[in-house]
């Protein structure tokens, strides 16, 4: 009788698991909250499993070995995956044409796939300790790295972020003469390259750590004796995109929502980087919230950090491993 009764419950238990599909997707380290995952799983009917990565080399190493439904990616990297998002993605034009019109324009400009959106946009800069160092906004470069010499620095654990503190006044770049120049750069100063700020801004002789808005002003928010100044003209925007590489109900309506501005902004403000939205109702802290109005007032004076074909970028990364491991110069 026993046996018979689970041979009856079984076909049930099945039926169930098929009709209740899953999405999984990938995004950086402490993105998008269980609130927000949550939220996607109600109102799409679905279950919405996650993986996090900690750097743009972290993101295509997963992604080689992991098949994803949604991809939320450093805007650098996307030649490596556009050929996959153009014949397997959706379409986001219903989503973009949402933008606010100067954001929308500048994205225009860069030609890329239709079948990606906007996730977050940011600039970087400089997170200081004034008791250690004062930076001004039209401080050059080398000025503000010489004021740290003997002192503690943390830097992007991002060749293409780094290495603009020494090209992004040239017109074009060299990938080897950029990293002698940017360990030259960095000589004399005790550093560590990393995205996680969180100890070395507590160390003793803390000066400064070059990174992006949203992680320095949560910075801020921990360490009020800390400021940030963004990088000294000509400024960059960075951007992460959200995509899809299917094209299932699903997907749609996760992927959708997600980039939508009912479910992306309350991210943004709570992570601190600009919506491509415009919108600045909910944001809080007033420093992001006048650095977003000039982004947006003054987007034509901004540079759209461009991404390098493949063979570019895989020598980027062999060079930024490389020189990682000579430039030992450690904390």
């Amino acid at each position: 009788m026993k046996i018979k009764m689970l041979l009856l419950f079984i076909p049930n238990l099945l039926f169930f698991t098929n009709a209740y599909s899953s999405v999984n997707m990938i995004a950086w380290w402490e993105f998008i909250d269980k609130q927000t995952i949550s939220n996607l799983e109600k109102k799409c009917n679905t279950q919405v499993s996650m993986d996090e990565y900690y750097s743009a080399d972290d993101f295509l190493r997963r992604t080689k070995k992991q098949h994803y439904s949604v991809l939320i990616f450093p805007a650098e990297v996307y030649n490596m995956v556009a050929d996959e998002i153009s014949s397997q993605g959706l379409n986001f034009e219903d989503v973009t044409k949402n933008y606010h019109p100067n954001v929308l324009a500048l994205f225009k400009q860069q030609n890329l796939s239709k079948n990606i959106g906007i996730f977050s946009m940011g600039i970087t800069g400089f997170l200081y300790d004034p008791s250690q160092i004062q930076i001004s906004e039209d401080e050059n470069i080398p000025s503000i790295f010489s004021k740290a010499k003997n002192k503690k620095i943390s830097l992007l654990d991002d060749p293409m972020e780094s290495l603009h503190l020494v090209n992004k006044d040239k017109s074009s770049s060299n990938v080897s003469k950029d990293f002698a120049e940017f360990k030259n750069l960095i000589k004399d100063k005790y550093y560590i390259i990393t995205n996680d700020v969180d100890k070395i801004t507590k160390e003793e002789k803390f000066a400064f750590a070059y990174m992006w808005i949203g992680d320095a002003v949560r910075s801020v928010n921990k360490h009020p004796h800390l400021k940030f100044v963004s990088i000294p003209s000509p400024a960059y925007i960075s951007a992460d995109f959200i995509a899809t590489l299917d094209k299932s109900k699903e997907t749609e309506c996760v992927a959708k929502n997600l980039a939508s501005q009912e479910f992306l902004n309350p991210i943004l403000n709570r992570s601190h980087y600009f919506s491509p939205f415009g919108s600045t109702e909910s944001f809080k802290n007033k420093e992001f919230s006048a650095a977003y109005v000039n982004f947006i007032d003054n987007h034509k004076k901004f540079i759209w950090l461009k991404a390098p074909n493949k063979e570019e970028y895989k020598n980027y990364i062999k060079l930024w491993e490389s020189a990682k491991i000579e430039m030992n110069n450690k904390l």
